[in-house]
């Protein structure tokens, strides 16, 4: 490349302003065209595997492809509490979210059983820092994976809201759209007759909504009644603690709140619950 490069180059010079040099950039291109690609032959990409980079893949895109390879499944909610208090310190939190990341990347790239111990993968199979979590690395298997990784978004979520920062940042501007005050009014009624274990399953699984679904380049559908996307996906999901009437309970929700407002639909229900533990 050099050559080409110094072929199409040229050099001026000016007492005050020194030596100036000036790129060819058609003729470059032309000579690279000409001398290096000419007659070869094409490479058709669609029938070639190829690598998906880490940062390229979606979190849906990559949890599906997990799930396909390893059946996922819930973690019981007592045994989430437990997780939770293992994490004093967000740090902590987001030491363990990445290294999650990294363990979904191996798994993708090999074959092994679901109950496989988490432990046993990271100390044995990849060499990886083991968790600060007793209770991670006593319960979960590597068909924990995705719910620990769930887990710890939403935790590190509360904590971030919590502390006044934004909790979403890097979601896009068009999910989080204010509820009009109207609304909001209605909204805050209708939390107030939903249980403390309805709203903890509900702040949840919306944010898994938000991560799984609605975190797409391509999602559209932002006029979308928020109460029949979140039923549908609670539908569409199998889950074993699913609290009893919750489908019931949603229905009872407003039609006005849209998917563009779940941001502050989230917001909303866990500052409820928060001055509910107060």
């Amino acid at each position: 490349m050099l050559p080409i490069l110094l072929a199409n180059c040229n050099y001026t010079y000016a007492v005050d302003k020194g030596l100036t040099m000036e790129f060819d950039f058609e003729g470059i291109q032309d000579t690279i065209i000409d001398q290096i690609l000419f007659g070869k032959a094409n490479i058709l990409l669609q029938d070639w595997p190829y690598i998906v980079y880490r940062a390229d893949a979606s979190y849906s895109t990559k949890f599906s492809s997990l799930h396909a390879k390893i059946p996922q499944e819930p973690i019981p909610i007592k045994v989430q509490a437990q997780i939770i208090r293992d994490f004093p310190d967000l740090p902590d939190i987001y030491d363990a979210i990445d290294r999650l990341e990294i363990i979904v990347d191996f798994l993708l790239a090999v074959n092994e059983d679901k109950e496989k111990d988490l432990l046993q993968f990271m100390e044995k199979s990849i060499k990886m820092k083991t968790f600060s979590s007793a209770t991670v690395l006593q319960f979960c298997k590597l068909k924990h994976v995705k719910a620990l990784w769930s887990l710890l978004i939403l935790d590190k979520s509360k904590r971030m809201h919590s502390s006044g920062k934004d909790a979403f940042d890097g979601l896009r501007d068009g999910l989080k759209i204010k509820i009009e005050d109207s609304s909001r009014k209605k909204f805050q009624q209708f939390l107030r007759k939903i249980s403390k274990e309805k709203l903890n399953f509900l702040l949840q699984h919306i944010m898994d909504f938000i991560l799984f679904f609605l975190n797409k380049e391509d999602m559209d559908e932002m006029q979308y009644s928020l109460k029949d996307a979140v039923i549908q996906y609670i539908q569409g999901n199998e889950y074993q603690d699913l609290p009893e009437d919750i489908n019931d309970d949603l229905e009872e929700m407003s039609d006005d709140i849209i998917i563009k407002h779940v941001v502050d639909a989230w917001i909303i229900i866990f500052d409820d619950l928060q001055s509910r533990e107060k």
